[in-house]
C-alpha cells in the first residue's frame, strides 16, 4: 500500500473545496509551542514527582526515569501513590495541573486566526489541548464560552478564579462558539476540547486510566444500532452522542495538525482505529478523508516517525508535507482558509 502525499498549498486549494460542510481541524500543543506559550510538560511533570516524593517517601522513585517512561504511565504510578493515602489526591494532582495551565495562558494572535479562519469556514475546531488559548483569543467566543452545555452550571473561567468553583467532569457535547449550535454539529464552527479542558480539571486525561476510560465511552457511542447495520449510536439524533466531538470525529474530513501521535499516544491512534474500521466494515458511506500535515519527511527522519507514518498507511490517513511550521500555523489561517473560505461561500453546491 503505497503514501498517499500532496503539499499543504495543494490540499488547501485542490482537495479542501470539495468538503464543504463536512470538514474539520484536529490541533494538538504544535501550536503553542510555535506561538512560544504554555507548559513545557517535561519540567511541570518533574516538579509534580518531586513533590509527591516528598508526600510519599520510600514509596516511589521516578525521578531517575523520567525519560524513559511515558507522561501517561508516570501520572498512572503517581495515582497508585496517592490511592494509597488518600483517593483525592489524584483528583488535587489534576487541579495543580490545570492551575500551571493557567499562568502560562495568552491570548496569541496565532490562536486568534486559527480561531476567525474557522469561524469563517463555518467548520469545527477539535483540540487535544487542556488550556483555552483558541477561547481566550477571539473576543466573539469569550462573549459566548460554553454554548449549549447540558450541564445547568457554566464554569467561572479567570485565571485568578478558585479552583473549588469548576466541576469535576464536563459533556462531549459541551463546546465554545461564538454563537449556540442548532441541530447536526458537523457542519457548524465549534471549538472542542477532546481530551478534557482545564475549566474542568477532573476532565483532564493524564493517566493510562483515563484513557481507557474514554475509549470505554467511545466504544458504546459508536455502536452498531439495533434496527441499521450501517448506522451507530452516533447518528441518531434523539442521543447525546449525535451532539458531541466523536459525531465529528468519525464522519467529518478532517486535517490534523500539531499531533506528534508517538505510540504512546494510544486515544487518537485507537479513534482513527475504530473509524477505520466503521468505513471497511459496516459503513456503506464513502468514507471521508484524513489529512495529516506534517514536515517535508527529509526533516523528519526519527525512527518513530517513520513508525508513525507505517501506520498511517494501513489506515489510508494521507501525509501532507509543509514547508515549514510558519507555513502551518501562520500562513494556512491568515492566508490559505480565508482564500479557501471565499471559495467554499462562491461554490453553486452550497
Amino acid at each position: 500500500m503505497s503514501t498517499s502525499r500532496t503539499t499543504l498549498a495543494h490540499l488547501v486549494r485542490s482537495e479542501l473545496p470539495k468538503c464543504a460542510g463536512n470538514l474539520a481541524f484536529v490541533l494538538g500543543n504544535g501550536i503553542n509551542r510555535h506561538a512560544k506559550i504554555g507548559y513545557a510538560w517535561t519540567e511541570m511533570i518533574s516538579s509534580l514527582v518531586v513533590k509527591y516524593e516528598e508526600l510519599q517517601p520510600g514509596e516511589i522513585d521516578l525521578r531517575s526515569h523520567l525519560d524513559s517512561i511515558s507522561h501517561t504511565q508516570i501520572f498512572d504510578l503517581l495515582q497508585l501513590t496517592a490511592k494509597a493515602d488518600n483517593e483525592e489526591q489524584f483528583y488535587a494532582l489534576k487541579k495543580e495541573v490545570a492551575s500551571e495551565l493557567l499562568k502560562g495562558e495568552v491570548a496569541t494572535d496565532v490562536h486568534r486566526q486559527f480561531v476567525d479562519a474557522m469561524r469563517a469556514l463555518n467548520c469545527p475546531l477539535l483540540t487535544t489541548n487542556f488550556d483555552l488559548e483558541f477561547e481566550e483569543s477571539s473576543p466573539e467566543v469569550k462573549k459566548f464560552m460554553w454554548g449549549n452545555s447540558k450541564r445547568p452550571h457554566k464554569p467561572h473561567r479567570h485565571a485568578n478564579a478558585k479552583l473549588r468553583y469548576w466541576h469535576w467532569l464536563y459533556p462531549w457535547s459541551s463546546y465554545a462558539s461564538d454563537r449556540e449550535l442548532v441541530g447536526d454539529v458537523r457542519g457548524q464552527f465549534g471549538i472542542w476540547h477532546m481530551h478534557g479542558n482545564v475549566a474542568y480539571p477532573g476532565s483532564i486525561r493524564l493517566g493510562l486510566d483515563d484513557y481507557f476510560g474514554m475509549m470505554r465511552k467511545a466504544k458504546v457511542w459508536t455502536r452498531q444500532l439495533k434496527d441499521s447495520p450501517f448506522r451507530t449510536v452516533l447518528e441518531n439524533p434523539e442521543n447525546n452522542a449525535y451532539y458531541s466531538w466523536l459525531n465529528i470525529f468519525m464522519h467529518n474530513n478532517l486535517v490534523v495538525l500539531g499531533l506528534g501521535l508517538p505510540d504512546h499516544e494510544i486515544f487518537v491512534r485507537w479513534l482513527l482505529l475504530k473509524r477505520f474500521e466503521h468505513y471497511k466494515t459496516f459503513s456503506s458511506d464513502p468514507r471521508p478523508n484524513v489529512w495529516y500535515v506534517d514536515l517535508k519527511e527529509g526533516k523528519r527522519s526519527e525512527a518513530w516517525v517513520k513508525g508513525r507514518n507505517a501506520f498511517f498507511r494501513h489506515i489510508g490517513v494521507k501525509v501532507v508535507q509543509a514547508i515549514s511550521y510558519k507555513q502551518m500555523y501562520e500562513t494556512l489561517p491568515k492566508y490559505h482558509l480565508p482564500t479557501l473560505a471565499r471559495k467554499m461561500h462562491r461554490s453553486p453546491n452550497r
